[in-house]
């Protein structure tokens, strides 16, 4: 099965990200602050952040919809499916 692997690369990327964006917000910061010029690096960094928490949250929404933990039986309809979660009333 897939989601076992799904689950340990999510972890990856979270680990990733917990090391690398704050990293990038600091040297970003710095820059800002002392008006730095705006660099090429700046840019491929900037990417890679953006790259690591999209693909984390992708993965995340994958593992949520193929999880063996979590049932979408009970929601009949969209309205259903965003009100439950959140207020416990259908």
């Amino acid at each position: 099965m897939i989601y076992p692997i799904l689950l340990q690369w999510h972890g990856y990327f979270q680990w990733a990200i917990l090391i690398y964006l704050p990293i990038m917000i600091s040297l970003s910061w710095r820059g800002w602050k002392y008006k730095k010029e705006y660099k090429k690096w700046n840019e491929i960094g900037a990417r890679i952040s953006i790259g690591l928490v999209h693909s984390q949250m992708l993965l995340g929404i994958l593992l949520m919809t193929h999880s063996p933990k979590v049932s979408f039986v009970h929601f009949e309809n969209s309205l259903t499916f965003f009100w439950y979660p959140r207020f416990g009333a259908t």
